[in-house]
């Protein structure tokens, strides 16, 4: 398999998701896929964070289907069959740890987001006008400036540790349900959201807000 000209984040990203597509649910890719194996145990492995300690007892890696959004994803099957998380298409490829406050923070607005877009009359860009590929975007204010603002307008102290799910994620806790709710409140009340495909949405100028991750959960 030919990865060497791989330069990019991007170019990265689109060649695993390329990749990940063609598999599918899968979950014995070292010896049905060598190839694919390789590249993912070879390349992008090593870009982890927690590299080698977090790969130290693999013996196979698969593909499923995330219970939560739907989306293919690789998980590690470890030497006594024990199944484990590893944000492949996130924590590999940009080398950073997630950050575990953000995510939980996505997730508890998640049936905002959701109820935004079946509620829409025409599911299209709102740049291009193309129905492919949609997402949800935050326009006005971005999400990462939503985030910081809440925590300085809330006064209230983040959480710093989450809970698993079986869908490679973080969420809060019960006993952090007052921010969880606060926060829930605050973006209805101020975020902004359009329709994007995922091209626009990639292109789309970022924000500058630089957001800490002050969460203590290793990332997965």
């Amino acid at each position: 398999m030919n990865y060497g000209n791989l330069k990019t984040q991007k170019q990265i990203k689109q060649f695993t998701r390329s990749i990940i597509d063609k598999i599918g649910v899968c979950g014995n890719i070292k010896n049905q896929y060598p190839g694919e194996y390789d590249y993912i145990t070879g390349f992008l492995f090593p870009r982890h964070p927690e590299y080698p300690e977090k790969f130290m007892n693999l013996k196979n890696i698969g593909i499923k289907k995330n219970t939560m959004f739907k989306q293919l994803e690789v998980y590690i099957i470890n030497n006594n069959n024990s199944i484990e998380a590893v944000s492949v298409m996130n924590v590999c490829i940009s080398g950073k740890s997630a950050n575990d406050l953000s995510g939980a923070m996505r997730f508890a607005i998640y049936p905002q987001i959701k109820y935004f877009k079946e509620n829409l009359k025409e599911l299209k860009c709102a740049n291009c006008n193309t129905d492919k590929n949609i997402e949800i975007d935050h326009t006005v204010i971005h999400f990462i400036d939503l985030q910081k603002n809440f925590i300085k307008d809330s006064g209230l102290k983040p959480p710093t540790c989450f809970k698993d799910t079986d869908w490679n994620g973080r969420v809060f806790r019960d006993e952090d349900s007052i921010f969880e709710n606060e926060w829930k409140k605050y973006h209805k009340q101020n975020a902004k959201l359009q329709p994007l495909c995922k091209k626009c949405n990639l292109t789309k100028k970022k924000s500058k807000t630089i957001f800490i991750n002050i969460g203590t959960s290793k990332p997965f």
